[in-house]
């Protein structure tokens, strides 16, 4: 649950910073569209959390709320750990 809460923090202050709306409004099942986060600006959140992370989400992900964000990359990041788990039983 931590890890979720920061993902959140993360993603919202990136659209408060892009946007410009108060960090303190942003709600998780708001619409990004709400948001006035067109699809460029999705791609550049994306990559910044791609970066801050350190993980790769799918292309494919059908994105529409700020919650969808942070689920996205609460499974990324779930399924890094899996992989940095088997990687290290592996070589072992």
């Amino acid at each position: 649950m931590a890890e979720e809460r920061l993902i959140a923090e993360k993603v919202i202050a990136l659209i408060s910073d892009m946007t410009g709306v108060d960090r303190r409004t942003v709600r998780m099942e708001e619409s990004l569209d709400h948001l006035h986060v067109d699809d460029l600006g999705l791609v550049g959140i994306m990559m910044d959390l791609e970066d801050a992370f350190d993980v790769v989400v799918d292309d494919s992900v059908n994105v529409r709320t700020v919650n969808d964000i942070v689920q996205c990359f609460c499974v990324a990041r779930a399924h890094e750990r899996t992989s940095s788990l088997q990687r290290r039983a592996h070589t072992a």
